[in-house]
């Protein structure tokens, strides 16, 4: 079992140059394992998804991708650009999540 089995996005504000989102990793048991606050720029949001997707799709993906590809240890706070250089092709996994 992983140390979080999914993802819950909260809170979308709106920053200057992207969003920014409340995110809690939650295991098996539906206990919060962390909490997060994950960034999305606009540049990251075009890079993931060409700006065709709604922001919060593009998070989700992103989030579920690191939880797929095993990446557990996230900081408190960061952005998708980080989880850009976590992941390797990342564009083109979120591409398929979309």
């Amino acid at each position: 079992m992983s140390l979080a089995d999914r993802i819950e996005i909260g809170q979308e504000a709106e920053e200057m140059g992207g969003w920014s989102y409340r995110v809690a990793r939650i295991d098996a048991h539906d206990r919060v394992v962390s909490t997060h606050t994950v960034l999305l720029s606009w540049v990251d949001h075009d890079a993931l998804s060409g700006g065709a997707s709604a922001p919060s799709c593009v998070m989700r993906a992103v989030l579920q991708a690191l939880l797929d590809a095993g990446v557990s240890d996230w900081p408190e706070r960061f952005d998708a650009s980080t989880a850009r250089r976590w992941i390797p092709g990342l564009p083109e996994v979120i591409a398929q999540r979309l």
